[in-house]
């Protein structure tokens, strides 16, 4: 009879532990589970940090680009203009050289 008690104290006593180092053992996997999900909040924070620099440099290099380009519209616009009015200006050379030689042709005429 003292041997079967002391049969199940040992058991008891085992089971006891089996209960305590299940209960650490999920206690470890929770401890790692919240570790893991700390892990991957912190990483898609410093992706979403990123992204904003990123997103952020891409607006600055395309107000950049954007300011480049209404400049050189700008001075296209210009350079056409400008050869537009070489283009009157010349026609208007023509036109005084024509009446010049209009005016030589006429007093030539009448001499």
């Amino acid at each position: 009879m003292v041997k079967n008690q002391q049969q199940q104290v040992y058991i008891a006593a085992v089971r006891e532990k089996e209960r305590n180092l299940n209960q650490r053992e999920k206690e470890v996997l929770s401890r790692k589970r919240e570790y893991q999900a700390h892990l991957a909040k912190q990483r898609e924070l410093e992706m979403k940090e990123f992204l904003m620099e990123k997103f952020s440099k891409d607006e600055e290099k395309v107000a950049s680009i954007q300011a480049m380009k209404e400049k050189e519209m700008s001075v296209l616009k210009e350079e056409r203009k400008l050869h537009a009015q070489m283009k009157r200006d010349n026609v208007e050379r023509i036109k005084r050289m024509q009446e010049y030689k209009r005016l030589e042709t006429v007093k030539k005429i009448s001499e």
